[in-house]
């Protein structure tokens, strides 16, 4: 999404203080090999390089489905949660609210961040918002955006390394083994997504799939 996004103006204007020459672009699909590359004027290469993502990633969906399951397409996508998000936040666009959300991932590496986990303290005291605000980092943005994506579910359940109390505090319960999982979730008359590789598609409602494809025509 371009227009009407504050957080793509804010880009666009810090770089034209530099008065950017050449731009280089670089798209990859879900093995980490490169399916395009755009370079030339800054603004013209960038504009392309979106079009590129949104014809070969963008993935239109008739409605939102009562249990999604995904996975991030294996190491090193799931290495850790904080990349892990990536596919969260691309997969949870497939779930209906208050629905059921069955994400894999490793995470071998925990949280990744250092301070990752740090976030919880002010997410338990209910001021994770204004915590953040006044001391923004990268990774407390990554976990908010975790929380966010997870508060979409009535149950978010996760195949990792995690041990449940770890994550618990974020709304997730943590499982070992996938049985275990599938023993919680009655699939009867549900609808479901399932999604290998999360990180790779951008699951679209039609509306949403139609105006993000109406910016680059």
């Amino acid at each position: 999404k371009l227009a009407m996004n504050p957080i793509h103006e804010d880009m666009d204007e810090a770089a034209e203080m530099v008065k950017p020459i050449f731009g280089i672009n670089i798209v990859v699909n879900s093995k980490r090999k490169h399916s395009g590359i755009f370079c030339g004027d800054f603004m013209k290469a960038w504009i392309e390089s979106c079009k590129f993502c949104q014809k070969y990633y963008g993935v239109p969906i008739k409605h939102e489905a009562d249990i999604v399951i995904v996975s991030c397409g294996g190491y090193p996508k799931d290495i850790n949660l904080y990349q892990g998000v990536k596919t969260l936040t691309n997969a949870i666009n497939a779930l209906k609210k208050g629905g059921i959300c069955i994400f894999i991932a490793e995470c071998r590496e925990g949280g990744g961040a250092p301070d990752f986990f740090d976030w919880i303290k002010p997410l338990n005291a209910g001021n994770l918002d204004k915590a953040l605000r006044e001391a923004f980092t990268i990774a407390g943005y990554i976990f908010y955006a975790s929380c966010e994506a997870v508060s979409k579910a009535e149950k978010f359940y996760m195949l990792s390394n995690f041990e449940n109390s770890e994550v618990s505090g974020m709304g997730i319960d943590s499982y070992k083994n996938i049985d275990d999982i599938l023993k919680q979730v009655d699939f009867t008359g549900k609808s479901v997504y399932v999604i290998p590789n999360g990180g790779g598609m951008l699951p679209q409602m039609p509306d949403t799939f139609c105006s993000h494809n109406a910016e680059f025509k």
